[in-house]
């Protein structure tokens, strides 16, 4: 575990430190709640926000997850986001955002969500972060491959090389 942790981007890293802390915290004095009161919160990409390539956002695994936990989801997910827009980013399109997601208010996903968990960390009983997917996109366009990749939206990508590659 400790290869993988010290892989991590170090701003990631310190994200899922801060997360840690606050759920941590949570657990230490948490009072015993109801399980319809308790809260799930998902964060990330779109896996987590729920994107299905044919149907548009469904809620996917995180509103699976809920359903089949009783707990109440509220999802950051956010089609798209990289590591780095995850914390840096203000807010989510809402064409990019995870079905009922909450507004970030111009904040980045990971404020928002940090935000909330201060706020509500007696009742949260599962955090998942799912990110990293669209982190390799800009690796794929190379001169190797001279076809550009396409996103979900079969839209051209960028064709500009990524900064790691110049």
């Amino acid at each position: 575990m400790a290869v993988i942790w010290a892989s991590l981007p170090r701003h990631f890293s310190r994200i899922v430190t801060a997360l840690a802390v606050v759920l941590a915290s949570a657990c230490a004095s948490t009072p015993a709640i109801a399980a319809a009161d308790r809260i799930y919160v998902s964060l990330g990409d779109s896996y987590a926000a729920g994107y299905q390539p044919t149907g548009g956002p469904t809620g996917g695994f995180a509103a699976q997850v809920a359903a089949r936990s009783g707990l109440r989801l509220v999802n950051y997910g956010c089609s798209g986001v990289t590591s780095d827009g995850m914390l840096n980013d203000p807010g989510c399109r809402s064409d990019a955002a995870a079905p009922g997601a909450p507004d970030y208010g111009g904040v980045p996903q990971a404020g928002a969500a940090l935000a909330f968990l201060r706020r509500y960390h007696a009742q949260v009983s599962l955090v998942t972060i799912v990110v990293g997917g669209n982190d390799v996109r800009p690796c794929l366009l190379t001169d190797a491959s001279p076809e550009p990749v396409t996103t979900h939206r079969s839209e051209p990508a960028t064709t500009q090389p990524s900064p790691l590659m110049a």
